[in-house]
Formats: structure tokens, C-alpha cells, sequence
């Protein structure tokens, strides 16, 4: 069942609270009593709805119920509680009414205003039973937390309905004592002038409720002098890379990009950051300790991690990686081991390899998804319209089959797809079929807006499944065959893998693989090696395998030992073997986890806006919104370097809800309470699309019925508690 939800649903619970009569009997630090009246206000009408007779309780306020519960009105106040508390609600007194033979009918799915209105979609489960809908006539509601305050919402039900008897009861005047149950002191009282005024047009017990306003202390709380990797007084450099490999920054390359090295920079104070952590490097400083002219170091680099739900990162196509050569101690280097001892548990000719394949070129919404929780980025399609397939997915791929183990010819492939079409006719909406090359391979079946992955394994020789050294094909195709109500169907293609054990033939001086084993100390034959020495890279262990082995046979067989404790990914290569980085681009330092910092209004811009950026701070600095605030502290801040600060220099949405989340507690009282971003945004981060818009500044991802996935600035501005309710005001400049 769905429920009527919106982005200000803590405003209109309390729009409904003054329209009816209540009184508070007696508000002390440990309990609330209240009074409330609910014998004016209601009218039971008849209303006919497809042919049917059913009576509607009309009411001037909001209301809002779980679609196919009965349609009945809800009374909401709020209440200030204490951090730390766990209320509890009692009914002291109730004074009732009863009618008989009434039918209410269900809460609509849709609304009613604009949809139209079925009375068939009741809850089977409320309906048939013999009990009171709701249970009690008073309920408290999950807490939230507005910028310093917690409150809680006591929901009141003025009508309570038995359907199998269809009797209605009408709860004409209720005495209500809601006890905190508080632990004590759990939190830091904080002085908020927006909070008050919230307080004072919101909760029914301010008093009680402005004491209470405060920093919830918690284990959890951030230390303010703590460290964090970034030292904007440190000279940074923003090391780019979009692929995964073995990459050599020379010096050249540093002093060429604005580094100030010097020619006695200490090779011991370099340092590598990526996601806010040591990055291990090999550094070739010619055995003198000092990184100068004709030294480099090597890392191995990785693409940016991949967004949640997504095997891609939607946000960017490069990676960043922090060098500076200020380190506080010392970087994090790669410790130099022999790489080939005489004992092994495990000698593997052959490794586990996956190959993926995916591109992004398709962008859904999916509103009839039944949640928010999938990517929405996809590679093709596949159609079916009247029980033809109109348009087939169609990959081309190179053969792999001459490197498979011979004892283990079966290969797995995975094929993640996604429904488009969704119909209430059918429980089944889609079956696609999976063929390489016009050989079936085989089919699945699901239904709706949902994500699947086909997972099977199949036998590669020539008489079972051909995969031929070039010209295969991945297909996938629908027939609209699968519900007989409906015969078209329509999906997306998110990514496919091929799954297979590879012999350790490389054919030249660069070979990349994993291994799964959890223990144990395994030896790696490899073969076919086109250098004199080989290099293992294993930058999860900050190790170098050096001394490996060489057989000196016709095979050019290499071998080298490691000790596992867990999954390990290793980087062979000779040391001519190395790429160059994409690009190297200064730092431009920033300090906005300076808890000096203070602000009531921050504004966010593009670097392309900064002039505007300027103006408008100066136009607010004389014409502030609020006119009680005489002089108004204004920052403008480069949404970059909230990327630098939030998110290690990648664009992250969400580094801008860290950001303000970062202001909101830590810098200086009283907290900011305006946002202003400068800049349009688009869903399109990566510039695929070629009709895109720039995105300038974006917003946070947010999933809505029917709509499916849009944008929320709200999401940015909620940083105090777990609801929608925004503890800033925020608003958009686009442009």
C-alpha cells in the first residue's frame, strides 16, 4: 500500500491543530495533559461512488491514511520532547458517540481530485476484521528533529470505524498524558533564534520545549580538533586517472604542473591520498633520498568507485588522487619482498577472470519502480509490440576462448536487464531471451519495473556453444509472448559478464588478476612474459614482489609466491611498463572545515558565476531577509571546493548536504539558516546525453511515485534529523 507523502508533510500535520478546540490542562518537565473537543467540525454525509452508497466525514484539514484504510480524518499536534526521551501517550478520559450501519469507504491510491475515484481497493486485511480501525484513538508518531529541537506528532483519531459491524464511533472529547520518560541530560544546550520561532508556532508546549533545544550529545559526535587527510596549508596537486593500471608522475611532470619541489625535496615526504586515504607509492629517487630532477614514482591507480546500486559511477568518468610532498610523518610506501619462496599450499596456472561489459547511453526515470533503490542509467533496449520483436539488443564482442583453461570449459554469463513496460493485467510482464552468436543460451522471466540478472553457465566447444576468435554477439530479445492479455514488452540492458578460469598467458609485460582464495600461500605461474624482470604490484598489502622467478625455459614461465588472508588483486609488469596519468591540476586550497568559520547566509556558486556570486553577497550584505539580524554574516562558497573538502574532489550531490550538515554544527553559533545555490543542475553529470543541460551545481536524487527519479535541493538543507523536514531554507539561482 502506498501512502500520500510530501516534502512538507511536519507543516501540514500541524495545519490541521488550531481548527478544533483543545487546551492544555498542565505541562511540566516530565508530562503534558491535554484536553481536546471534537464534537463540532464534522459532518457524516452520503456519497455514491460507483453505484454504491458510502458516508464521507468531510473536515476542513488535512488528512492522510494508507491507501485502502478506511477514509477516515486524523487530528495532528506536535510536542516538544527531550533528546534522549522515549514518550509515551496514555487516554485518561474519552467520551464517545456511537452509528450504526455506516460504510466508509477506502482512502483513494491516487488523488481523488485528479484521478478518478474506485472504492475497490480496500485493505482485505482492516475490512474483514471485527475491531476497532485505528486501535486507539491516540498514537504518538516517529520523532524527528528540526534544526535544534526534537518533537514528536500525537496523532488523534476523532472517528474510530468497525467494519464488519459498520459501526462508527465518534471520540467527542479525549483527555490525553503524554509522559517523556527522559534519561537525563543528552544534550548541549544551544541558543537558536530559528528555532524558537519554530517552536513558538509549532508545539503545544514551548516552554517546556525551548529548555530542551539543544546539540544531542552522542558517541558519534565528531571531534572538533580531530585530523582529516586534507591540510589546506599544504601545497595539493589533483592527480587525474579514469582506468584501471600502473601509472609513473616524473618529476618534470610535477614542476611542469606549478610544483614548488626544489631540487632537495625528501623523497620520505611524499604522499598519495585517494578517498581520503594513503595511497602506497614506489619511489625511484636513484637511491639518494632526494626526489629531484629524473626521479618519479608509481602507483597503482584505479576508475572513481562505482555510485550505490551502479556497477559505473554516474557522477564522474576520473578518478582523483592527492599528492603533496609536505607530508606531516611519512607517505605510505610499498615494501619491497621476495617474490618466490620454495613452499605453497595452492599452484594455480589460471585465474577466475570477469569480463564486463556496459555503457551508459540511455537514461529511465522508472516511476513505476517499486522503490528508489536501482540505477537508472542503461546501456540498449529490447521491444516486442503485438507478439513480434521489434528491436533486438545486439553487442558484438572478441573471442576469449583461446585463453580458457582446458579442463574448465564452462563459462558464466550474467546479463543485468530492467523492465520498462508494467501492466495490472499481468503478474508476469517480461521474459527475455539470451542467445551469443544465434546460439540460445537461455531465458528469464519478471515482472514490472523491476532489475534481474540472468546467471547461468554454459559449455564452450564446438559442438555445444561457439565462441569464435571474432565476430560474436550478445543478444537479447523480447516477444511480447509471455502474458496473454498483453503482448508487448519492453526492457533496458544495464551490463552483461563473462565469467571463465583464464590461463596465466600473457603474452607481453603487463597482466593484471585477482585471486579468492581467504589463506594460504599460493604460487602463480605465469607464462608467455616478453620481459627480463617482473614487477607484483599488490597495493592492498602495500607489497612489492621483487626476485621472482624465472625458468629460463621456451615458455618464458615466471613464477612468484604470496600469502593470502583474503581476496587479492595483483598488477605484474616489467619496470618499462607504466601509463601516464590523464592530467595534473593545482590545488586550490580551502577552509571550510575551519570551525572559526560563521554564517547566516551561504552561497553556493560555479566557478563560471563567481562574479554574479560576488554581487549578490553584497546585495544581501544591505538587503538581508531578516531584518532583525543587523549584520548579517555572508560567505560565498565554490562548489568545488566543497567537492575538495566533502567528497575528495569528486561531484557528489550529497557532499553538499556534508557541507552544510559540517556548517550547521560546527562553525560558529548561531548556525546558518539561508542556502543559496548558484547554477543550474542536470541529471546527465557526465555529459552523456548530447541534448543534456550543464550541470552547474546538482541536487540530490530523490524517488517519486509515479514520477520516478527526480530532484531533491530540500535533501541538501535536511541535516539534523532523519525527516524531510529541511533545517535551513534553501532556494536556486538557475542560469
Amino acid at each position: 500500500m502506498s501512502k500520500v507523502y510530501s516534502l512538507f508533510i511536519v507543516l501540514l500535520l500541524f495545519s490541521n491543530s488550531f481548527s478544533q478546540s483543545y487546551h492544555v490542562i498542565e505541562s511540566q518537565p516530565d508530562h503534558i495533559i491535554i484536553e481536546f473537543n471534537f464534537s463540532q467540525g464534522y459532518k457524516i454525509v452520503d456519497t455514491v461512488i460507483n453505484g454504491r452508497t458510502f458516508q464521507r466525514i468531510t473536515e476542513s484539514g488535512f488528512s492522510s491514511r494508507n491507501a485502502g484504510e478506511p477514509w477516515l480524518p486524523e487530528y495532528n499536534v506536535n510536542i516538544g520532547i527531550p533528546f534522549g526521551s522515549n514518550p509515551k501517550v496514555t487516554v485518561l478520559e474519552n467520551k464517545t458517540s456511537d452509528f450504526s450501519n455506516k460504510m466508509i469507504p477506502p482512502f483513494p491510491e491516487l488523488d481523488p481530485e485528479v484521478n478518478e475515484y474506485s472504492a475497490d481497493n480496500m485493505d482485505i486485511v482492516i475490512y474483514s476484521s471485527n475491531n476497532f480501525f485505528p486501535k486507539s484513538p491516540a498514537k504518538l508518531s516517529s520523532s524527528f528533529t528540526v534544526r535544534y529541537a526534537k518533537i514528536i506528532t500525537l496523532n488523534l483519531a476523532p472517528f474510530q470505524y468497525q467494519p464488519v459491524s459498520r459501526q462508527l464511533r465518534k471520540n467527542n472529547y479525549l483527555k490525553i498524558r503524554i509522559d517523556y520518560n527522559s534519561k537525563g541530560l543528552s544534550a548541549e544546550y544551544t541558543s537558536d533564534r530559528s528555532t524558537e520561532d519554530y517552536l513558538r508556532s509549532s508545539v503545544l508546549n514551548f516552554d517546556q520545549a525551548v529548555q530542551w533545544m539543544g546539540k544531542p550529545l552522542s558517541p558519534q559526535t565528531p571531534t572538533l580538533n580531530g585530523s582529516y587527510w586534507y591540510d589546506p596549508n599544504k601545497e595539493w596537486f589533483k592527480i587525474y586517472v579514469n582506468t584501471k593500471g600502473i601509472y609513473r608522475v616524473s618529476y618534470d611532470e610535477l614542476i611542469a604542473s606549478g610544483a614548488q619541489l626544489g631540487s632537495n625535496t625528501e623523497s620520505n615526504k611524499i604522499e598519495l591520498y585517494c578517498n581520503g586515504e594513503l595511497v602506497p607509492v614506489d619511489v625511484y629517487d636513484h637511491g639518494d633520498q632526494i626526489f629531484n630532477q629524473g626521479d618519479y614514482f608509481q602507483f597503482v591507480g584505479f576508475p572513481p568507485d562505482p555510485s550505490p546500486n551502479a556497477t559505473m559511477n554516474i557522477y564522474n568518468l576520473t578518478n582523483v588522487y592527492w599528492f603533496s610532498y609536505q607530508s606531516d610523518s611519512t607517505g605510505l610506501y610499498y615494501q619491497k619482498m621476495a617474490g618466490f619462496v620454495g613452499n605453497s599450499t595452492r599452484n594455480y596456472l589460471s585465474s577466475l577472470t570477469t569480463l564486463h561489459f556496459e555503457k551508459d547511453s540511455i537514461y529511465e526515470r522508472l516511476g513505476l519502480a517499486p522503490d528508489g533503490e536501482r540505477d537508472y542509467w542503461f546501456w540498449g533496449k529490447a521491444t516486442a509490440f503485438n507478439g513480434v520483436p521489434t528491436l533486438k539488443f545486439d553487442y558484438r564482442f572478441d573471442g576469449f576462448i583461446q585463453n580458457i583453461q582446458l579442463d574448465s570449459h564452462y563459462v558464466r554469463l550474467k546479463v543485468r536487464m530492467h523492465g520498462l513496460t508494467s501492466s495490472s493485467f499481468c503478474t508476469t510482464d517480461h521474459k527475455a531471451y539470451i542467445s551469443i552468436t544465434d546460439q540460445p543460451i537461455g531465458s528469464i522471466i519478471w515482472d514490472g519495473q523491476k532489475a534481474v540478472t540472468f546467471d547461468q553457465r554454459f559449455y564452450v566447444s564446438s559442438d555445444s556453444i561457439n565462441i569464435f576468435p571474432e565476430g560474436n554477439r550478445l543478444q537479447v530479445e523480447v516477444r511480447g509472448d509471455i502474458c496473454q492479455d498483453v503482448n508487448n514488452d519492453e526492457i533496458r540492458i544495464n551490463w552483461a559478464e563473462f565469467e571463465y578460469w583464464r590461463f596465466n598467458r600473457v603474452f607481453g609485460d603487463y597482466y593484471n588478476f585477482t585471486n579468492y582464495d581467504i589463506s594460504g600461500m599460493n604460487r602463480y605461474r605465469l607464462w608467455y612474459w616478453y620481459a627480463n624482470e617482473m614487477l607484483v604490484y599488490i597495493p592492498q598489502k602495500n607489497r612489492l614482489l621483487i626476485n621472482n622467478y624465472f625458468a629460463n625455459d621456451s615458455l618464458q614461465t615466471v613464477f612468484f609466491t604470496d600469502t593470502l588472508s583474503g581476496k587479492t588483486e595483483y598488477f605484474c609488469s616489467s619496470p618499462e611498463y607504466y601509463s601516464t596519468v590523464d592530467s595534473i591540476a593545482v590545488d586550490v586550497p580551502s577552509s571550510l572545515r575551519d570551525i572559526s568559520n560563521g554564517s547566516d547566509y551561504i552561497i553556493i556558486y560555479h566557478p563560471d558565476f563567481f562574479g554574479l556570486a560576488e554581487s549578490f553577497g553584497l546585495y544581501r550584505t544591505n538587503n538581508f531577509p531578516d531584518s532583525t539580524i543587523q549584520n548579517p554574516r555572508i560567505k560565498i562558497v565554490d562548489v568545488n571546493q566543497i567537492y575538495d573538502e566533502f567528497s575528495y574532489g569528486l561531484l557528489d550531490p550529497y557532499a553538499l548536504q556534508y557541507f552544510v550538515k559540517y556548517a550547521f554544527e560546527q562553525w560558529q553559533a548561531p548556525a546558518p539558516f539561508y542556502i543559496v545555490l548558484m547554477g543550474d543542475m542536470s541529471y546527465d553529470y557526465r555529459e552523456i546525453l548530447p541534448d543534456s543541460r550543464k550541470n552547474f551545481i546538482p541536487s540530490i536524487p530523490f524517488f517519486s511515485n509515479l514520477y520516478g527519479q527526480s530532484a531533491s535541493d530540500n535533501l541538501i538543507v535536511t541535516v539534523a534529523g532523519n525527516a524531510l523536514k529541511p533545517e535551513l531554507a534553501i532556494g536556486r539561482l538557475s542560469m
